[in-house]
């Protein structure tokens, strides 16, 4: 049975997960091969996950606290006027 596997081409303050490319070339190296791989468009607002800000700004941190919380609204104003979620590459491999 294969594997999927997902990425995406992340902002700077997303997640960041490797181009199709690299994970292909990944996979490849490891000696897998691929089966099939594509990309999904999710029609989604720009989110991966939500965390509320009531837990970022526990972060004991004062520095790290303040650049999160910061990202947190950037983020958090691009969701309320409906921004994207780019789209995704995904893969089917065995080894």
């Amino acid at each position: 049975m294969g594997s999927t596997l997902k990425c995406s081409n992340a902002s700077a303050s997303d997640l960041h997960y490797p181009t199709i490319e690299k994970l292909k070339a990944l996979v490849e190296r490891a000696g897998g091969r691929i089966i099939r791989s594509g990309t999904f468009e999710p029609k989604l607002p720009h989110y991966l996950a939500y965390i509320p800000r009531e837990y970022v700004a526990r972060i004991e941190d004062e520095e790290k606290r303040a650049e999160l919380l910061r990202k947190w609204d950037e983020v958090y104003e691009k969701w309320k006027i409906g921004a994207e979620h780019p789209p995704v590459g995904w893969l089917s491999a065995k080894r």
